[in-house]
């Protein structure tokens, strides 16, 4: 961006995610979050970050990315939840 003259336009991440089909994967999608936003805010070109997906899908029709949500489809919050609000 510096060397095209854009580096004092803002920049945003719009879609960041995780999959979590197990308390494992629940555990990592809730890091990433946590680990994004904090690099991101490192960075202050960084105006943005948007997580994926806000509650998960009803069917299985993207694969992992079905289950990226901060919420399960029944409404249960995930522990990425919690990452977010700190946010």
């Amino acid at each position: 961006m510096d060397r095209y003259g854009d580096s004092a336009k803002p920049l945003w991440i719009t879609e960041v995610g995780c999959g979590a089909t197990s308390s494992e994967g629940e555990q990592a999608q809730a890091r990433l979050l946590q680990d994004t936003f904090e690099l991101a805010g490192r960075e202050p070109r960084i105006h943005r970050v948007f997580w994926f997906l806000l509650r998960d899908m009803k069917k299985d029709l993207l694969g992992p990315e079905s289950s990226m949500g901060l919420f399960k489809y029944n409404g249960v919050a995930r522990p990425a939840l919690d990452a977010f609000r700190r946010r």
